[in-house]
């Protein structure tokens, strides 16, 4: 996983579910802690950790914090964001 994401290079990586932050972020705190914010890798990889589509099917409550996350994800990445429709 190091070395395909040292090969594309990418300005944000999103995970999706606490065994993606673990594994990239190398911890063992919970995604509902660590959600909704841009960390660093241990490389110094911008990160933004948010919850599994899984668990969303499972708890909708939880799209709103996705879709906040996702808001996030757009605007580090610089892209603007489409209006709010009716």
């Amino acid at each position: 996983l190091d070395e395909q994401i040292r090969l594309l290079d990418p300005e944000l990586l999103l995970l999706l579910g606490a065994p993606a932050l673990r594994t990239v972020l190398r911890t063992d705190r919970g995604i509902t802690a660590m959600r909704g914010q841009v960390l660093r890798t241990p490389d110094g990889r911008a990160a933004l950790p948010t919850f599994h589509p899984a668990y969303v099917l499972r708890y909708p409550e939880a799209r709103r914090d996705v879709w906040t996350d996702l808001q996030l994800a757009a605007r580090t990445l610089g892209l603007s964001l489409p209006p709010r429709s009716a």
